[in-house]
This record gives structure tokens, C-alpha cells and sequence, in this order.
């Protein structure tokens, strides 16, 4: 009898204690969808629109110190046509410490400034759960009820039997949707007639009245991300009657392209729940068939014919650029390429050990490729060889010119500038590079010609180097820089016949495009030059007109006139 009593007794401490758990430890209740939500449970919303993304795992837990919520919710039909009942998910979101730090920053700073709508809106999916859900004697789904860990933002996916219906519903812990409308998106069937060996692709242009909402970026991203990609520059490979969807409602443009050329460009307005077909011109696609081919570019050195390999080709002629490297025969190749049109290509060239680079950094051509002769009409290939010259390289002997290895701030002298003999004038010409070698410095040459380099040391103190002989076998002329010691000239400047006393001038000689070098007058209203080899200076002086200065004597008297327009 009292060992029937203890176990009585025991029975009941073991129930009261598995009690006591159990109200410890039960989530909160959820809010049924027939009903109105308590103060302290989750709130239901309005009817929200649905769309849908792909269902992948992730293996990073949710965090167990949150309070656990219950959750349900119905997806509704539209029409037959109704959420399947095993595709439905829930993306917990997290707002990581960073952005909740940066959050709490930008509502000290009193929300100044773009910010997000709501702190849910920071939240990251990090957790994705499969839902339970039954589908109802309507055509409803019902998800739930189950009870789900707590987070900062929750996303409720589900797809259909159908390729246009999705489900989509964003919300936070506090206000879950009592139901979930479908999205309905649109498809279009693409109908062609091409040569069966046609490379045919689509890209879809959006009008002023076409949806890009974030909720349709999102859809597309997620279950059709090369529809989206099709909207920008990649084009979307399509068989006849291929069906492309989901697609948002209303009108676009949708370009074909065959072999890379584009055929013809249609209107098409879509609509919700439809499959709208578009026809295109088979006339139109043969032409362009026929005018696209595959340029194969053959690189070789002017002279010899050799293969220059490792050039990085960037063709221009494309929706997007394309970069090709040579191989070592020298060749890269493009396909589609419109051969009505003149074609552009930037030319990366490659880096040598040699102590004088052998090409320069890049270079530029376009041609017609018209204009070449096809290698085979069937195959409409066509092929092109382009000879490049080598640097050349003028060898400049600078004497006693120092070079400074690092130009000084605020003294950027010598300066060099290449001249070339045109119509018996020396013109300023651009140089790839100027290098510095043992006994002076090495120029480069973009054409063969007759070349001499100028050494600034100042803007009114220059030295030339002698003319480069027209022929070199090895690519190098030897060049030396005539001394020449210059003279002193003083520079007396005046105003209405006062000298005009510590003002800053600013002067400019005969090379255009250098910056002028800043000195201030003396106390007589004198500058003190130094070497001077040329005829004439420009002056400048705030608060008046530039004059030209004469500096063929060893005294120059400059009178300014105001400047009009200043005053």
C-alpha cells in the first residue's frame, strides 16, 4: 500500500514538472487568419502581392535566443490555378551588426539624408525553411500553422502548376499577411524562321509604361536571371517558338538578333496570365544572316611578317565590348561582326623585359571589313592582317643638362617636347614615352619621319637637339643637344609709367600647353632672367591684358593695360 502511494506520488510530480516545462517553453500563439490579432502577437496586413524565387538551402542557424512565433497564412487561387502545396518556403533575415550599427548612426544623426523605409528593409535571408502546407477544398493553400524562429524580416515564396503564377510575401514579426495574393506574370513565344546553323538571340527594351519595380527585378533575378540580363546587353539564345517568361505586364520592344547582327525590332504588349507570340520577318533575318561574319585578325611586325603574340584585342563594334588575345600565331577572332560597318579595335600591347619597350602601351585601329576579301563565302569568314611598326627610338645625348630622377613639385624642369619636320616647319608631336638612359634621354617615335627634341629648362630658356637622320636599320637615332649658355635679360614692368613693384607675373614661352612659371617683380618692379635663348616671353599679370615681351636685348620695358573685363 505505501509503495503504491509513492508511485502515485511520483506519477504527479513528474506530471506537474512536464506542466511547468511546457508553459516555460511554448512559442507564442500565432493569430489565426480568421480572426483579430491580441496586443501582443503578431498583427495581421493587408493582402499581399506574391512572387517567387529559387529554393536553396543554407545551413546557417537562426538565433536561439529569440522568442519563438507561431505563423500561418492562406495563398490564394486565381481561378484553377492555385500555389503547390510543396514549394512553399520562409526566408528568415537578419540585420547583420554592421548595419544595425550603421542604422542606429543615421536615426542619431535624425535620418538626414537617403536612408532605408524601415530597419526590416536591411534584413539579409540567411536561413531558408520548408513550410508545411495543404491545399483546402477552394483552392487555397494553407501554410501552417508552425511555429518559426523570430527575425527582422521574413520572406514567403511558393510557385504554381503554372509558369506565370508566383508568390511572394515580405513582412516583419509584428505584421504577417493573413493571406497571399498570386503575382501574374506574362510570356512571350518568340517565333523565327532562320538558317538552322543561325546563332538567334533576343534583348527586350523596356518602354516608359513597363513595371521595374524591386519586386519584378527580384522575380526575374530568381527564376528566369537571363531574362534579366536581357534587359541590359545579354542577349538570350532562342529556338523557334521558344517561350520566354515570367515577364512583367505591358509594353516592350523585343529586338532579334541573328549571328550577332540585329534582324528586325518589334513592339509587343503583354499581359497578365497570357503568352503573347511575336513573328518576325524571315527576310529580314536572312539578311542579316548574310551580313555577318567571323573577323579573324592576323597580327604580324612591319618588315618581317613575325607573329606578335599575347596582344590583348578589344573590339568596340558589340552590345558590350569584347577582349581576345592573340595566340601565338598572332590571331584572335570575333563573331558577328557587321561587315557594312567600320569596325574599331583598341590594341593592349605587350610589356617586354627590354630596357626601351618595344611597343607602345596601346594603340588604335578601325577598318571596313567590306573592304577585305572573305576567306570563304560560305563560311562568311574573313580574314585581315595588320603589320605594326615597333617603337622607334630618338637618342637623346642631354651633356650637362641634369635630370632630376624625381621632377621637383614646384619646379617640373627640363621639360621635353618632340618635334617633327612637316612641310619644312618643326611641329609639336606626341611621344608614347620619354625614358631616361645612361648619357641623356630616349623618345619614342609613332612614325617613320625627321625628329628633334626641345629641352625646356625654362619657359624662356630652351635647347634643341640635332635633327634625327631619316634611316636607322636598328630603330634608334642618336641625337645630341646643342649647347647654348643663353643670356641674362631684365624685364622692367610698368603701369600708367610706374613700375609696378612685387606683383606676380606669370610667364609663357613659345610651347604651347605647358604651364607658365609664377614670378613676382622686385621691389623696382624688375625680373631678373637667366639663360635666356628666346626672342620673346608672354606675361601675364592678374588685373590686365597678356603682352608679349621682347628679350632680344639685354633690357625689356613692358607697359600693362588694364583689363577691361576684369574691372
Amino acid at each position: 500500500m505505501r509503495q503504491a502511494l509513492w508511485i502515485t506520488l511520483a506519477i504527479a510530480l513528474v506530471s506537474l514538472m512536464v506542466w511547468h516545462l511546457q508553459d516555460e517553453s511554448d512559442p507564442s500563439p500565432a493569430t489565426p487568419v480568421t480572426t483579430v490579432a491580441i496586443a501582443d502577437q503578431p498583427t495581421p496586413i493587408h493582402t499581399a502581392d506574391a512572387m517567387l524565387g529559387p529554393y536553396t538551402a543554407s545551413s546557417v542557424d537562426s538565433n536561439p535566443a529569440r522568442e519563438l512565433i507561431r505563423f500561418e497564412t492562406l495563398l490564394l487561387p486565381d481561378g484553377s490555378i492555385g500555389a503547390s502545396s510543396d514549394s512553399v518556403r520562409l526566408g528568415l533575415a537578419y540585420v547583420s551588426a554592421d548595419e544595425a550599427r550603421t542604422w542606429q548612426a543615421w536615426k542619431d544623426g535624425g535620418s538626414e539624408g537617403a536612408g532605408p523605409a524601415s530597419y526590416a528593409e536591411l534584413a539579409t535571408v540567411v536561413r531558408w525553411l520548408d513550410l508545411p502546407a495543404v491545399r483546402l477544398a477552394d483552392g487555397s493553400v494553407r501554410v501552417g500553422p508552425i511555429t518559426i524562429p523570430a527575425a527582422d524580416r521574413y520572406e514567403l515564396q511558393a510557385r504554381s502548376a503554372s509558369p506565370l503564377h508566383f508568390y511572394l510575401a515580405t513582412f516583419s514579426a509584428d505584421a504577417y499577411p493573413v493571406n497571399v495574393n498570386p503575382t501574374v506574370a506574362a510570356g512571350l513565344r518568340i517565333v523565327h524562321q532562320p538558317a538552322p546553323d543561325a546563332d538567334v538571340r533576343v534583348l527586350l527594351r523596356r518602354t516608359a509604361d513597363l513595371d521595374a519595380s524591386a519586386e519584378w527585378q527580384s522575380l526575374m533575378a530568381h527564376e528566369a536571371p537571363q531574362l534579366l540580363g536581357a534587359y541590359d546587353d545579354s542577349s538570350v539564345a532562342v529556338v523557334p517558338g521558344a517561350v520566354l517568361a515570367p515577364l512583367p505586364p505591358g509594353p516592350l520592344d523585343v529586338i532579334l538578333e541573328i549571328d550577332g547582327i540585329e534582324a528586325e525590332r518589334l513592339p509587343a504588349d503583354l499581359r497578365a496570365g497570357t503568352i503573347t507570340e511575336l513573328r518576325f520577318d524571315p527576310v529580314k533575318q536572312t539578311v542579316a544572316q548574310a551580313v555577318s561574319v567571323q573577323l579573324q585578325l592576323d597580327f604580324v611586325v612591319e618588315g618581317s611578317g613575325q607573329p606578335i603574340p599575347d596582344i590583348e584585342v578589344t573590339w568596340f563594334g558589340g552590345k558590350i565590348d569584347q577582349t581576345r588575345t592573340t595566340n601565338a600565331r598572332g590571331s584572335v577572332s570575333f563573331k558577328g561582326v557587321d561587315r557594312q560597318k567600320i569596325q574599331r579595335f583598341n590594341l593592349q600591347m605587350p610589356v617586354t623585359s627590354d630596357e626601351l619597350p618595344r611597343w607602345p602601351d596601346q594603340r588604335s585601329i578601325e577598318f571596313r571589313p567590306d573592304a577585305e576579301p572573305p576567306a570563304n563565302l560560305r563560311s562568311r569568314q574573313i580574314h585581315k592582317t595588320i603589320e605594326l611598326r615597333p617603337l622607334q627610338w630618338l637618342m637623346v645625348r642631354t651633356g650637362t643638362l641634369a635630370i632630376p630622377k624625381i621632377p621637383q613639385r614646384n619646379h617640373p624642369f627640363p621639360i621635353f617636347v618632340l618635334q617633327r619636320e612637316q612641310s619644312g616647319a618643326w611641329t609639336d608631336v606626341a611621344a608614347d614615352r620619354f625614358i631616361p638612359i645612361a648619357d641623356g634621354i630616349a623618345a619614342s617615335l609613332q612614325e617613320p619621319g625627321r625628329y628633334r627634341l626641345v629641352a625646356l629648362q625654362a619657359p624662356w630658356s630652351l635647347l634643341y637637339s640635332t635633327p634625327s637622320q631619316t634611316q636607322s636599320a636598328s630603330g634608334r637615332y642618336p641625337v645630341s643637344l646643342i649647347p647654348d649658355p643663353g643670356r641674362p635679360v631684365t624685364i622692367t614692368v610698368f603701369s600708367a609709367g610706374v613700375p609696378l613693384a612685387r606683383a606676380p607675373v606669370s610667364l609663357r614661352g613659345p610651347v604651347r600647353g605647358l604651364a607658365a612659371s609664377a614670378i613676382d617683380t622686385d621691389p623696382q618692379g624688375q625680373i631678373h632672367l637667366n639663360g635666356v635663348t628666346e626672342s620673346s616671353l608672354e606675361l601675364e599679370v592678374p588685373g590686365y591684358r597678356s603682352i608679349s615681351a621682347d628679350l632680344r636685348s639685354a633690357s625689356a620695358l613692358v607697359e600693362l593695360s588694364p583689363d577691361q573685363e576684369s574691372e
